[in-house]
Order: structure tokens, then C-alpha cells, then sequence
């Protein structure tokens, strides 16, 4: 059967964002504040944007005007300087566009935004004054998955609105919070170990060099499987690896930028830990280290290698909306993934171990690494 455009794995993203909580049930000013107190919370893990129809009160009285505190951007109709101009009608992918680092949209839901991914946690925030209104709404209050009350509970809410919905106050911040963050979370964290490459200067597979007793790949998934969903080896050609789950590369001809983005071409919704083959001293307190640095806000988190004075893109964690960028640089003509990492908003951190980020190149380097890694075994035995 001819198939006119081959099948890619889609983001999951909504409307606007990731993930993506629409607010209803309230004045659209105590909307606006309850957003600003959810991306306050939010904001520390996840970049949020705010989508609303225009209201007098988003409009700044002046182009040099500043963004409301936490979020990344405002949706609406109008243009300034930290608003996007959108049609109200527009598209949904000109909104993804738009909005494609958004880790958390926060939606005005007294307008009526589609919701053609059907993803969206819906809270009611109870006002006594919409409360007449809603009730006439049919199915307005049968899928609702959190109130919080900014007025008290009426008398007939448990006839409108399902008993096992999840109920707080406005100021029992605590709860609500716990609640939201337990649902909007970072993306899953898997690993992708380059593992394929051409070792042109090695002569070898460096995969299948032995520094600690076994196949440095296996070694390295061995060590990725205590902290990773799941282990990736990205490789050229996946029947040469019948026992590993692999990933073959799709962008051939452009060594690491081309095996990153073919994991995300993958699956373009998980987070991957991206790890060389070559690195021998990578041990787990690195990794930990590394992933309790993440940031799933920024495209990337980083260690930095004092060796080269750069961020090391092949021992990082690239988020899902990295996949975004790496595109746009490729479209420029660039597919060097150090030069993403430099030129976007990567978190970059610095470890006391550098040396974990030696890597072997020749077969010198391997003689060299290798006898140094059995003197620090019998040392320690």
C-alpha cells in the first residue's frame, strides 16, 4: 500500500503547552490572580504562559511594559512586548509554535479555547457570582478535576458537581498545590548512549572496548538503568545489535546532533540523558549529580568541561523542547549540539570530578585509561 507521508511519532503537547490547567468559575480578575499564584509555584520547574481573550487588565498602558512575574508569555489578541499576537481562531499548531518551550499553560476557560488534545486539567475556582450561570451550563460541572473555593461551599454544590472531586479552599494553599504538582510533572527521564559512531580515530568500535570487564556500552547501560526509564543505544544499524534496544540514527551524516535528534524523532516526549560510549570514568555519582541539577525549564542541563571551557553535549539531559531547537538550528545550517547548548537556554553546572568527562579517542588514550582504571582497583583492593 503507498503511504504518502511516512508516520512520526507527535508531541504531546496540548492546545498551548505541555501541560496545561484551564481555570473557570470566577470573575475573569480573580482568574488572573489565581493563574499568577499557580505559575508562582510552578515556575521554579516549569515555564509557564498565561492564555486569555484581551481584558483591560492585561493591556499595558505602554509597549515597555513588563510581564506579569513567572510567566514566559501572555496569549491573546493584542501585541506588546511580552504578549504573543495571536487569532482567536487561529490554528492549533500557530499556538504550538508560539508557545513551544511552554512547560505549563494556564488557560482562562470562562473564554472558550479548544481543547482538541482533551489533556487539560480542568479546575473550577467557585465564585458565588458565576455560580447561577454555571448551573443553567449543561455538563459545565460533570468532568471537573479540582475546586478550590474562593467563596464557601453552597448548599446544593453536591448536586451539581461529582462528591469525588478533589475540594480545597483557596487558602489552604498547601493541599491544592500538592495536588496539581503530583499531576503536572517533568517529562519521563530515559537515556540515549551513543554507541555507533564511526571511531574512525580509535580504529574500533569504542562500544565494544573493555575497561571495566565488559563492553563499555554495556557497562555505561548498566550504570544508566539504576537512574533511567529506560536505556536507548542510538547505532547506525540496529540488526548489528539484536540485544539492545536501539535507536537507529535518521540524520545520518551528522555524528551526536544527528543520533539526539533521532532519539527525539523516536519519541519526541521524553527527556534523554545523552551519554557517549567513550567516556570510561563516568560513574554513578556523576549521573546523580547530574540529574539532581536537572531542570526540565531550560532545554537542557549541562555539565560544564573546563577541557574544552564549554558545555559537554554528549553527557546532558536534553529536554523534550530541545527537539524544537535543534531543528531551528539545523534549518540554519548548524549541527553541532554544543553550539544549541551555548546559544539556548541551557542550565549549565559544574562538578568538583572533571575528569569523568575525559573521553578516549585513540588507541593510546584507550592503553592509557584503562591501565589507570586497574591501578585505582588494585589500589583500592
Amino acid at each position: 500500500m503507498h503511504v504518502k507521508h511516512p508516520k512520526l511519532e507527535r508531541n504531546s503537547m496540548g492546545e498551548f503547552g505541555r501541560n496545561e490547567i484551564s481555570i473557570f468559575g470566577s470573575p475573569c480578575d480573580q482568574i488572573k490572580e489565581f493563574a499568577l499564584q499557580l505559575a508562582a509555584h510552578f515556575s521554579q520547574d516549569f515555564l509557564c504562559s498565561y492564555v486569555d481573550f484581551d481584558h483591560d487588565y492585561l493591556d499595558p498602558p505602554h509597549p515597555s511594559s513588563e510581564r506579569p512575574q513567572h510567566f514566559h508569555y501572555v496569549l491573546n489578541d493584542q501585541s506588546a512586548t511580552w504578549m504573543v499576537q495571536s487569532e482567536k481562531t487561529g490554528p492549533d499548531f500557530q499556538h504550538r509554535q508560539l508557545l513551544k518551550r511552554t512547560d505549563l499553560a494556564i488557560i482562562n476557560a470562562n473564554h472558550p479555547w479548544p481543547d482538541k488534545a482533551g489533556q487539560r486539567l480542568k479546575v473550577l475556582l467557585y465564585s458565588d457570582k458565576k455560580w447561577k450561570r454555571l448551573k443553567e451550563k449543561e455538563n459545565a460541572l460533570q468532568h471537573i478535576d479540582l475546586v478550590v473555593f474562593s467563596d464557601e461551599k453552597p448548599a446544593d454544590f453536591d448536586d451539581h458537581v461529582p462528591k469525588k472531586t478533589p475540594q480545597y479552599s483557596l487558602s489552604d494553599h498547601t493541599n491544592w498545590q500538592r495536588f496539581l504538582t503530583a499531576i503536572v510533572r517533568p517529562p519521563e527521564l530515559h537515556a540515549l548512549l551513543l554507541s555507533g559512531g564511526e571511531s574512525s580515530r580509535m580504529g574500533t568500535d569504542k562500544g565494544s572496548l573493555e575497561y571495566h570487564g565488559k563492553p563499555q556500552r554495556i557497562h555505561l547501560q548498566e550504570l544508566l538503568e539504576k537512574h533511567c526509564v529506560e536505556v536507548h543505544h542510538s547505532v547506525r544499524d540496529a540488526s548489528e545489535h539484536p540485544n539492545l534496544k536501539c535507536i537507529e540514527d535518521r540524520f545520518l551524516g551528522m555524528g551526536p546532533f544527528g543520533a539526539i535528534a533521532s532519539g527525539f524523532l523516536h519519541n519526541p516526549n521524553k527527556a534523554y540523558l545523552v551519554l557517549a560510549c567513550d567516556l570510561p570514568f563516568i560513574d554513578d555519582q556523576l549521573i546523580e549529580e547530574l540529574i539532581a541539577e536537572r531542570s526540565s525549564k531550560h532545554i537542557a542541563t549541562a555539565i560544564y568541561n573546563p577541557e574544552t571551557t564549554w558545555p559537554d553535549p554528549l553527557c546532558t539531559i536534553w529536554e523534550p523542547k530541545s527537539y524544537f531547537e535543534l531543528m531551528d538550528f539545523l534549518a540554519l545550517g548548524y549541527s553541532c549540539p554544543r553550539k544549541v547548548l551555548i546559544n539556548a537556554d541551557t542550565k549549565v553546572i559544574k562538578t568538583e570530578r572533571n575528569e569523568q568527562l575525559r573521553n578516549a579517542n585513540s588507541p593510546e588514550d584507550y592503553q592509557q585509561m584503562k591501565r589507570e582504571l586497574e591501578e585505582r582497583r588494585n589500589g583500592d583492593e
